[in-house]
């Protein structure tokens, strides 16, 4: 699935695509939250932030043109 038809699943709400980012970059997530000393309970807030950021960018139509893949951009918006 390339990231445009992600992108326009996100916008539909398919929360099965939408699940599967969470599940899938949870881990990596954590790991880096782990690096910075960041609380479990603070990573998990950001985390989920995080999560209704890329949703919400994605139905501003912000995201269309995107040159990163999704995993990365939204770890990206998690990072800063």
């Amino acid at each position: 699935m390339n990231k445009n038809n992600i992108v326009e699943r996100i916008k539909q709400n398919d929360t099965a695509t939408i699940k599967k980012i969470y599940l899938d970059n949870k881990l990596s997530f954590f790991k880096l939250a782990n690096r910075y000393s960041i609380p479990n309970e603070v990573a998990l807030d950001i985390y989920q932030d995080s999560i209704v950021a890329l949703v919400e960018n994605a139905r501003k139509n912000s995201i269309d043109d995107l040159k990163s893949s999704i995993n990365t951009y939204f770890i990206g918006i998690g990072k800063f």
